[in-house]
């Protein structure tokens, strides 16, 4: 029966309340919970519960703690993932750096990074080592053209050497010929337009051979070593401005 006080004070409370399914009361160190119990939508009766307030607190109490553990380890979990995250993103932008710092110094054995993935950084890689790829082959293209440089450059030397060299013997004859026809040739007196025409055609001889030296001096110029050949002549250079 629900005669007593405290269950007329539940069902009171069950049917006024703004809960229309149980009610609950505290009273003498409990916890008075009444629930109506239904069927095809009609009350068939009512179940009670009593509990004991202390033991539902120290429940409460290690639910809370429980629960505030939980959200701790959560927290400290979700921490250390982003983390780690965090690390491994800025060691990926950390080797991206390197990897640009060094072909910025114009290193030429850089290798490609790690590109899988699909995040933002996986992205970046990927266009990263196309760009690598693509100074690559720039690289290998420009190689092979310096090299057809140099083959050229060293046929143009070649020839420009022998050149200087060959045509020191007709300028010699020249220079040689214009002497020995002034001393043959005899003029009128006062007519000396021959012997002038042969003094220039020696002068001009004698200019061309210079020109030929000093083409077969900057050749042999080309071919110094940086490391002592213009070490010696700084040296030259400084006892002649001190004489």
């Amino acid at each position: 029966t629900l005669s007593d006080a405290n269950s007329v004070g539940l069902l009171h409370d069950l049917e006024h309340g703004e809960q229309t399914r149980s009610a609950h009361r505290y009273h003498d160190g409990l916890v008075d919970c009444l629930v109506a119990v239904t069927a095809s939508n009609r009350r068939v009766g009512y179940a009670r519960v009593a509990l004991s307030s202390t033991a539902l607190e120290a429940e409460l109490r290690a639910m809370v703690r429980k629960g505030a553990e939980y959200t701790a380890v959560a927290i400290i979990s979700g921490g250390l993932l982003a983390w780690l995250l965090v690390r491994t993103m800025m060691l990926r932008l950390a080797r991206l750096s390197r990897t640009a710092d060094a072909i910025t110094a114009g290193s030429r054995s850089v290798a490609l990074l790690d590109e899988t993935g699909q995040d933002e950084v996986a992205r970046l890689t990927r266009d990263f080592n196309g760009m690598v790829r693509a100074l690559e082959r720039d690289r290998i293209r420009q190689s092979g053209l310096m090299r057809q440089l140099d083959r050229a450059n060293a046929d143009l030397t070649r020839l420009a050497d022998v050149s200087a060299h060959h045509l020191q013997e007709p300028v010699r004859r020249l220079i040689l010929f214009s002497q020995s026809l002034r001393s043959q040739v005899q003029t009128p007196e006062g007519d000396t337009g021959l012997f002038d025409s042969l003094g220039q055609i020696e002068r001009d001889g004698r200019y061309l051979r210079e020109l030929l030296r000093d083409i077969q001096a900057y050749l042999a110029a080309g071919h110094v070593d940086p490391l002592t050949d213009f070490a010696d002549a700084g040296a030259a250079a400084d006892q002649a401005c001190h004489k």
